[in-house]
């Protein structure tokens, strides 16, 4: 919150991509309060590969050929009177066990 001012957060809902699949959708920081100059960090983790997962084991074993795997994530912030989207992206390099 880089306002003077204190924010309440109604909601925040995002999807969680990888590799361009999408594994993950929820809604967090429900009735949260930002104080000025404060910030809210929320943990989001998902296993690639195995029992449940949303990957093929040839999807799996690609990711970790590359050794990388790209994310996206996309929502939206809801304040009491404005919405807010946001969208962030990058790569994450996979420990090569070297």
């Amino acid at each position: 919150n880089d306002n003077v001012f204190g924010v309440l957060v109604q909601s925040a809902d995002y999807t969680v991509y990888v590799n361009d699949k999408k594994v993950r959708s929820d809604t967090c920081a429900v009735g949260t309060r930002l104080v000025a100059g404060s910030a809210e960090e929320y943990e989001v983790s998902k296993t690639v590969g195995g029992k449940g997962s949303d990957f093929s084991a040839a999807e799996v074993k690609e990711i970790f050929s590359k050794g990388q795997l790209s994310y996206r994530v996309e929502g939206k912030i809801e304040l009491a009177r404005i919405t807010i989207p946001f969208s962030f992206d990058g790569t994450i390099q996979l420990a090569t066990g070297e």
